[in-house]
């Protein structure tokens, strides 16, 4: 086309330009460049004086709350766009991937057998550490909990998931978790012989604690386990890193298990666990009607009400500002693009693009349309 031969045709004249120089090619009437340069001369030195045109300026660390709200507030519609099957599949995988981090967990703290009368806090601790790998596998991986499905409700309340949606991928992840916990402990860990050593005293001592609380207890605990559970998820949004995820998704993991917190998605794994270590210990009313029907109800209320309610209300009257980006619309043989920050469009071709802004100087790549 007539625009690449004229391009062509200026290579040589504008290899012969001053240093700090480039020659756009641009449409007739081009405003004039700096320092006097001709029609669609553009001054690469000052665009690279700029601070805004550096993308340093513009790379932020982590989102802010407001941010993540934003994100959050637009997770329902993206989730329901993968469909029904889609989603059964990651709540079986968040499942299986907790009852990894249980198993985990419990095969190093119950070998602790000398530790446990002595320094019984240390095994605690140890097993709250390990625990965090299940829920840094669903974070980093890609999987879904019922628990941290909770944050659903914040796109309900901003019209982006309808109440049916958010009823129906919580029954839906509920299920599949339950599922995916069954796979791990029923096939791989109890048929595996994972179960007949110390993992499995140690998942029954724990799950004879937990099925003999009262409802309230488990309720109120189930508060607390997954108000912690739904703000490291909501923290782990904010972090734009793998390690930054998986540090703010671990730390108030550590801390429900720590103070002993409820997480039915976790008990999903432990319970049917210890009934397959014994099952007169640990019967399956006890595990339904003494820990996972309370211990649910508990999460939904520290989910929902504690992190999805109230920064939706803290919230409410945010509006983001438009975001700077490099915008790239097709006109003719060149690409028009906004550069973050400068505030003016100016034609160029993608290849002069990166020469006259060097590696990083513009937020995005432009490319040939």
């Amino acid at each position: 086309p007539a625009g690449r031969r004229a391009r062509v045709a200026g290579h040589s004249s504008r290899l012969a330009r001053p240093r700090g120089q480039l020659h756009v090619v641009g449409p007739p009437g081009a405003q004039r460049g700096a320092r006097g340069s001709a029609p669609g001369d553009v001054d690469v030195a000052a665009l690279r004086r700029r601070p805004a045109m550096s993308a340093r300026n513009e790379i932020k660390m982590a989102l802010a709350p407001p941010e993540v709200l934003d994100y959050v507030r637009t997770m329902g519609s993206k989730k329901m766009a993968l469909g029904w099957p889609s989603l059964a599949v990651l709540g079986f995988l968040g499942g299986a991937y907790i009852s990894l981090g249980v198993l985990v967990a419990s095969t190093v703290a119950g070998g602790m057998d000398d530790t446990k009368g002595s320094d019984p806090g240390l095994v605690t601790l140890v097993y709250a550490v390990l625990f965090t790998v299940g829920i840094i596998m669903v974070v980093e991986a890609g999987a879904e909990l019922f628990t941290s499905s909770m944050l659903l409700a914040a796109s309900a309340i901003w019209k982006d998931l309808s109440v049916s949606d958010l009823l129906k991928s919580w029954a839906l992840f509920f299920a599949s978790n339950f599922v995916g916990s069954l796979v791990v402990m029923g096939i791989l860990a109890d048929l595996g012989g994972l179960l007949d050593g110390p993992a499995g005293d140690f998942i029954l001592e724990t799950a004879i604690k937990k099925t003999s609380r009262n409802f309230g207890e488990v309720f109120v605990l189930g508060i607390l386990a997954n108000w912690l559970v739904c703000v490291a998820v909501w923290s782990s949004y904010a972090a734009k890193d793998v390690t930054g995820r998986a540090i703010n998704v671990a730390v108030p993991v550590f801390a429900f298990v720590v103070l002993g917190g409820e997480h039915s998605v976790a008990n999903m794994g432990i319970l049917p666990a210890a009934w397959m270590v014994d099952e007169d210990e640990v019967t399956w009313r006890e595990i339904w009607v003494d820990n996972l029907i309370p211990a649910s109800l508990g999460n939904i209320v520290g989910g929902v009400t504690f992190v999805a309610v109230l920064y939706s209300y803290i919230f409410r009257n945010h509006a983001p500002p438009p975001k700077p980006s490099l915008e790239r619309r097709p006109t003719g043989s060149r690409v028009d693009l906004t550069v973050v920050g400068a505030g003016t469009t100016a034609p160029l071709p993608a290849g002069e693009l990166r020469t006259a802004l060097g590696t990083g100087q513009a937020n995005g790549e432009a490319k040939d349309p």
